[in-house]
């Protein structure tokens, strides 16, 4: 696909990557080095059944760490016990884990808890960037313009650089990701 990608002269490149769902065989798999990762970095995408318990996350997240992954936590803001209670994110946050936010998310397309929980967790500065978590071209698209516009209406300039486009550069190149301060 990006030969046929090249020939047409098309200004895309694709890089392989997966969202994993966590399950208990995921640190067997992680142990053996056995999990997809971003663009062929450290950074593995991660996510959980909504209802998890924190426990269980916060383990899982834990032990693939320790096999040398940087995880991404894909949507916390939808998992029933960071609705709950947002501040448990700040744990993660200084572990090293990168908190991504889905943009329907924000948005409001998921309900006005996701809602208040993404935006608590961007007032709190723990966010590290926006994701489309796109299904399809027509429900749940990978057109981030909405996003954009409401991040440059409500977050400070720098804070919008680093969720749209610094820290999304950084997970590509295998650096470290940025915080808000």
């Amino acid at each position: 696909l990006q030969s046929a990608i090249q020939r047409e002269k098309l200004e895309l490149e694709l890089l392989p990557g997966a969202e994993i769902l966590c399950l208990p065989d995921t640190v067997v798999m992680a142990e053996n080095g056995h999990l997809p990762t971003l663009a062929d970095t450290d950074y593995v995408l991660t996510e959980f059944y909504f209802d998890e318990s924190y426990a269980f996350m916060d383990e899982t997240l834990s032990r693939i760490a320790l096999c040398g992954y940087r995880p991404v936590v894909a949507h916390p803001e939808r998992y029933e016990v960071i609705r709950r209670d947002p501040r448990l994110l700040q744990r993660w946050a200084r572990q090293g884990y990168v908190l991504q936010l889905n943009k329907g998310s924000v948005l409001g397309a998921f309900g006005s808890r996701a809602k208040y929980t993404a935006n608590a967790l961007l007032e709190m500065g723990l966010a590290h960037l926006f994701a489309s978590d796109a299904h399809s071209y027509h429900s749940r698209t990978p057109h981030m313009g909405q996003i954009r516009q409401w991040a440059e209406e409500h977050c400070d300039e720098r804070y919008a650089q680093i969720l749209l486009e610094r820290n999304p550069r950084r997970i590509l190149e295998g650096r470290p990701v940025v915080g808000s301060d």
